[in-house]
């Protein structure tokens, strides 16, 4: 049939018809699609398998990394620490909230596994630092410094302290049973004096008559009134028969002898022990005062003592004196660095570790030990 030239719709195009897929070029098509799709949703399983979740290790690890750059970022700018138990520290840092004071900041773990770290500042309410947590440490680095201690030096044998004929009245007594005479004295020590120590005493005797005489020469300690205590220091033996019929110096040394203090008073006591008289001993009476030095004596065998300013011993003491001229000294110690270790999954090998220098290197006192 021949189309109207008026009606489009029985107009018979000019040229070839359009071709249509065939059925093998559509199965085909169909199953390039299908193993398109495969491929692609087979990608989007493997990228979804690759973000950790929330409890896995990598999380974990992200997650402590992240909490452990923020505390090694106050603690490097630490000006105290005030608690360091493993479990816990405790610091200050520079003002941050602008009331003119230090922060202070702890972070605190009770040990228990799956317990939270805890963060508390300038004593507030202690926040979760991080939820879980199974492994906490923070070691504090010392470092040791020993200040220069007391320059302590000991002089020589020097003499200490005497009285001699100072142009008094001479007179003698009598070492017997019950009659003990003695000096009383104390050095007058150099500035910067901080002991001394007696090596060599010396005074005059002689022959009470029968020869058979024998005393201790005895070095005891002074009491708070200047009389003799029973702390003997040392002691040695005099016999009679070492003696002469005049009087002559008696030299006796002393080694080992205790250190004493600057405040320390000594007594020279002549004990009798044997004999009707043991000796006869020099003293001088109403010469010239040498300080902080008196005679002293018992009437009864030592168990009460008397004081006689008005009358010294000839005698001379000879010791050590002991000086320093520097402070005491002590062992402080700084922090250094922190070393922290956190593990907020229950595999061990979500642990992270990390050292944060102290750049202050504040001191710490009291126990070191932890």
């Amino acid at each position: 049939m021949t189309g109207s030239p008026n009606n489009p719709s029985t107009r018979i195009p000019a040229g070839p018809l359009p071709r249509g897929f065939t059925l093998m070029e559509m199965t085909v098509s169909l199953l390039v699609v299908s193993v398109l799709m495969v491929s692609i949703t087979s990608a989007v399983i493997l990228a979804g398998r690759a973000v950790p979740s929330s409890d896995s290790p990598t999380a974990a690890i992200v997650s402590a990394s992240a909490a452990l750059e923020q505390m090694a970022g106050e603690l490097q700018y630490a000006l105290s620490f005030t608690e360091r138990s493993g479990n816990a520290i405790e610091f200050t840092m520079p003002d941050r909230n602008g009331n003119g004071q230090p922060d202070l900041i702890r972070y605190a773990w009770s040990g228990l596994p799956g317990a939270p770290l805890t963060r508390q500042c300038d004593g507030g309410e202690a926040a979760t630092f991080v939820e879980h947590v199974y492994h906490f440490q923070a070691d504090c680095e010392l470092k040791t410094v020993v200040e220069a201690g007391p320059n302590e030096q000991e002089s020589a044998e020097m003499l200490l302290v005497s009285h001699d004929d100072s142009g008094g009245q001479a007179e003698a007594r009598l070492v017997q049973a019950d009659n003990w005479p003695g000096q009383y004295f104390r050095p007058i020590l150099p500035p910067g004096a901080v002991g001394w120590r007696i090596t060599q005493v010396r005074f005059k005797a002689m022959q009470a008559g029968s020869v058979d005489g024998l005393l201790l020469v005895q070095l005891r300690t002074a009491d708070g009134s200047a009389k003799p205590t029973d702390t003997i220091l040392a002691q040695n033996i005099l016999r009679e028969s070492d003696l002469t019929n005049t009087y002559i110096w008696q030299e006796f040394s002393f080694s080992g002898m205790p250190r004493l203090s600057p405040t320390t008073g000594v007594c020279l006591l002549l004990v009798h022990v044997a004999g009707e008289g043991a000796a006869w001993t020099r003293y001088e009476y109403k010469g010239a005062d040498t300080p902080d030095a008196h005679c002293v004596y018992t009437t009864d065998g030592g168990s009460s003592w008397n004081i006689d300013t008005a009358r010294d011993m000839l005698f001379y003491i000879y010791g050590t004196v002991i000086t320093t001229d520097a402070a005491a000294s002590a062992t402080r110690y700084y922090v250094t660095k922190v070393n922290l270790s956190l593990q907020s999954s229950p595999q061990d090998s979500a642990r992270v570790r990390t050292g944060v220098q102290v750049l202050s290197q504040p001191e710490v006192t009291g126990d070191v030990s932890d």
